[in-house]
């Protein structure tokens, strides 16, 4: 299996962030590799009520980070399974 970030770290990198572009790669729930570009706390797209900050904070709780890609979609990760980040013009890299 590949080498992963550690999950404190992909948080603090990706609070750094804030609302910049960000690429991400992580392994899928079955181990393959997927790199997603997007637009990280894209919070024009998520639901206002509270049945929305209950959906983000238990995701939250879980590890899992919601992402806005091209075209209006989205995806989301686990932090234990990033295994490098690119932005700002750094990259960071388990396999490093």
């Amino acid at each position: 299996m590949a080498r992963t970030l550690d999950p404190q770290l992909v948080r603090i990198l990706l609070d750094a962030v804030g609302t910049q572009f960000v690429t991400v790669e992580f392994l899928k729930k079955d181990g393959t590799p997927r790199t997603v570009n997007g637009l990280l706390r894209a919070t024009s797209r998520l639901v206002g009520n509270a049945r929305g900050q209950a959906q983000g904070d238990a995701m939250k709780a879980r590890g899992q980070v919601w992402i806005g890609v091209a075209a209006g979609g989205s995806k989301s990760f686990y932090l234990d399974r990033v295994t490098a980040i690119r932005c700002k013009g750094a990259e960071i890299d388990a396999a490093a």
